[in-house]
């Protein structure tokens, strides 16, 4: 057990470790202090913890007296209260899971949910915890096992039981249409989508009144609406407020317009998808939410944490305030005893003028999963083996070599990095740290277009990168075709010349998305030629960016003469040959035999099912594991017909994508601490990468 002796505000921050009966000492860099710690008996800087002086606790006294007027303590009963909180049992998920109906029947769905999904149903609608008894939960099974079926299935039963009259549905955007599709697919319900201007939502909200349907689904994006205020005097004449911040403050003046009319509707519960989305507290978003508190709460993501371990908080508090701490007590309260706890927070030394903290690791986490336990409920692809497919490449990455003027281009970037890291020691104020740190950004996002291709940079908008990319290419016309592009193409080549099989394509960049267009075009021109075929190409390339548009224009139409558009498919729209819309490059890659590549951005992360989809390429990795593990859920999904699917990660050899992929494994290993089933308590301290720039820009400069 480790615990925090000091206040927030104290200039040395005191972590004591129990066990081990020593305090661990963490403050922004003065000679001073250090001189004054080495006068005591024991103590030792970075031979127990790294980077960090460590005091045995006997010596207390003496560290009193030496750093006087430095250290702020808590209280005896504030310390007794953190070590009595972390005392507190809780039952296991297995207690839980004892106490289950054990027969869930579901009449009310269209089809009948296989065996895991009845027991997801089983555990959301059982009372939990010894100290109050929380329904719902976060429902926090990988993706592709059907989470919204199960969220269907949920609050139905609960419906069926007379605990629920009204479900309302919190989403993405680009996840409403598919929620009133899965509604009118598998339950015999009704369902309002609110979408469109202010005008047309009032409309919809009256016949939410008027019809009651069990289902009003909204987007995360639409409960921050608010109305628009008229500035003050003070907004007006201010000339020194920046444009962002003026316009925040205007945003958060008026009332809100579609959270009072949800609110008014008094829903009995509430279903969350995408939950990861509200885990910052800060957000308009979350704060937003924390307004609505039917009885019922369901939470769903595939990664309830992920980069930082802290995310939990927001999620499980919302839950239950009495998960982690008590509803009589105010929410920013819990919070902090929630970071006192378990986050260990340290002085950004970036931001010492202004005495920034940053969260740095975890502590405590053995008695956070037994909180978190009985809450969370997560089945991994192993767990329900027999009804999916097996992924094969998942785990692993094929590395390849540069081009030479790849590397070259890669070095320069490498070389301005390399300078603004110079410069970070001689910054002194706030606005010079910022400059430097979103220059950062941009060139370390410049060197993993690089790793892709560069004509990436040709085609950006920045003249700087422009330039420099201008530079290495000299005379030539072109850049060569580097050997990740030409592996990728050969992969794709092979797959739709020898087989009848799909292929899943992605990309974090626009530009990248058109680039393999191009060469895939080429690919199916000349496979119709070998073929001899009169067509120009052989199979359908499917689009599915930010650029593509959104929405069916067919059902806009039949909504708009009045009518219930139903069940679409888009073989039989009329609008068909002028459509390039998402919704038909999703259903024709399901459904078209031709269509055998999808090339897509981070839009199709989730809420697409490709399940026709036997192969997926992360061309270009994304940011986090939990977004490499949406991508990957895409093809590997209940209802898929393959037995296995196969993942492919081409990197460069020591570039930044391969360096991206080597963390985003450690993250996932990270996330297992609390999100999967571990057998041992893991009670260390955790050093967690509080940015993965930050650890990516270590990495390059421990490069010889």
């Amino acid at each position: 057990m480790e615990l925090t002796l000091t206040q927030s505000d104290s200039e040395i921050q005191i972590l004591f470790n129990k066990e081990e009966n020593y305090f661990i000492l963490d403050f922004i860099h003065e000679p001073q202090i250090s001189y004054a710690l080495n006068q005591i008996d024991g103590a030792v800087y970075g031979e127990i913890v790294e980077y960090k002086w460590v005091v045995p606790a006997s010596q207390i006294k003496e560290l009193n007296k030496l750093l006087h007027g430095k250290i702020l303590w808590k209280s005896p009963e504030e310390m007794n209260e953190d070590k009595q909180q972390l005392e507190v049992t809780e039952e296991t998920l297995e207690d839980v899971l004892s106490r289950i109906p054990s027969n869930i029947e579901t009449p009310y769905m269209t089809i009948n949910p296989y065996d895991f999904q009845k027991v997801a149903v089983a555990w959301a609608v059982t009372p939990k915890g010894k100290r109050a008894q929380i329904y719902g939960g976060l429902l926090a099974d990988t993706m592709g096992l059907g989470k919204t079926i199960e969220a269907l299935a949920i609050s139905g039963y609960l419906k069926q039981m007379g605990k629920v009259k009204k479900c309302l549905v919190i989403c993405p955007a680009t996840l409403k249409m598919q929620w009133g599709q899965e509604i009118q697919k598998f339950t015999k319900e009704k369902a309002v989508i609110i979408e469109g201007t202010k005008k047309k939502r009032l409309k919809l909200y009256e016949k939410v009144k008027e019809e009651q349907p069990f289902y009003t689904v909204i987007n995360y994006e639409l409960l921050i609406q608010r109305e628009k205020a008229q500035p003050s005097d003070d907004d007006a004449t201010s000339k020194k407020t920046d444009k962002k911040k003026r316009q925040k403050t205007k945003q958060e003046k008026g009332d809100y317009i579609d959270l009072k009319y949800i609110l008014e509707n008094d829903y009995d519960m509430v279903v969350i998808d995408e939950s990861h989305r509200m885990k910052n507290p800060d957000t308009l978003t979350s704060i937003a939410i924390r307004h609505i508190q039917p009885e019922y709460r369901l939470l769903m993501t595939g990664t309830p944490i992920e980069k930082d371990l802290q995310n939990i908080f927001q999620l499980m508090d919302y839950i239950s305030p009495n998960i982690f701490s008590h509803e009589s007590i105010d929410f920013e309260t819990r919070r902090k005893l929630f970071e006192d706890r378990f986050l260990i927070i340290s002085w950004n030394p970036f931001t010492k003028w202004n005495r920034e903290k940053m969260v740095v690791g975890v502590k405590n986490i053995g008695i956070l999963r037994q909180l978190v336990a009985p809450y969370m409920l997560r089945r991994t692809t192993d767990d329900v083996s027999d009804e999916l497919p097996k992924m094969v490449g998942h785990a692993s990455c094929t590395v390849l070599d540069w081009s030479p003027e790849q590397k070259a281009l890669y070095n320069d970037l490498k070389k301005e990095l390399l300078a603004l890291e110079e410069q970070k020691k001689k910054i002194k104020t706030p606005e010079d740290a910022e400059k430097i740190d979103n220059k950062t950004n941009e060139i370390l996002l410049y060197m993993l277009e690089v790793c892709d291709h560069p004509e990436l940079l040709l085609m950006s908008k920045s003249p700087w990168a422009k330039q420099l990319a201008m530079k290495r290419l000299g005379n030539n016309k072109a850049f060569s075709t580097p050997p990740k592009l030409k592996w990728s193409l050969d992969k794709v080549e092979e797959i739709m010349r020898d087989t009848d099989q799909k292929i899943v394509i992605f990309s974090r960049f626009e530009r990248m998305t058109q680039i393999l267009r191009r060469e895939i075009t080429e690919i199916s021109k000349k496979l119709a030629k070998e073929k001899n075929s009169q067509k120009p190409m052989d199979f359908g390339i499917m689009m599915y960016t930010g650029e593509t548009p959104k929405g069916c224009k067919w059902k806009n139409a039949i909504e708009k003469a009045g009518e219930e558009a139903g069940k679409l498919d888009c073989i039989n729209c009329p609008f068909l040959r002028e459509c390039n819309s998402r919704t038909k490059s999703a259903w024709f890659f399901q459904n078209y035999d031709n269509a055998r590549v999808i090339i897509m951005t981070d839009a199709g992360n989730y809420g697409v099912n490709l399940q026709s989809g036997k192969h997926l390429m992360n061309y270009t990795l994304p940011d986090s594991f939990s977004k490499y593990d949406q991508r990957n859920g895409r093809v590997q999904r209940l209802g898929s017909t393959h037995d296995q699917v196969f993942i492919y990660n081409p990197v460069v050899q020591g570039g930044l994508d391969e360096k991206k992929f080597r963390n985003i494994l450690e993250q996932k290993e990270l996330a297992g601490f609390i999100v999967e089933k571990n057998e041992d308590e893991k009670e260390a301290v955790i050093d967690v990468t509080f940015s993965m720039n930050k650890e990516l820009i270590k990495q390059i400069k421990s490069e010889k």
